[in-house]
């Protein structure tokens, strides 16, 4: 299930069951696309924080290694 309308039958238990137990405003978010999109902007979103991650670890480890860099030349 990947948030598009193709459906192959090729479905877990659990799949099915969430498919099936889905109410009418989530049916009808489906219907309209609206569903779609969502899975979209939460695709999104997700690349966005996984770039913003790595951008923060490298930020840090720049700033680790200046504060190693300093603390040697101290000693």
């Amino acid at each position: 299930m990947n948030g598009n309308k193709d459906l192959n039958l090729d479905l877990t238990l659990a799949e099915a069951e969430l498919m099936f137990a889905a109410n009418d405003k989530i049916k009808n978010m489906a219907q309209s696309g609206e569903l779609q999109q969502l899975h979209a902007r939460c695709a999104e979103l997700e690349g966005a924080v996984e770039t913003g991650f790595l951008k923060v670890t490298d930020h840090l480890e720049r700033v680790l290694a200046q504060l190693t860099q300093t603390e040697e030349e101290i000693y």
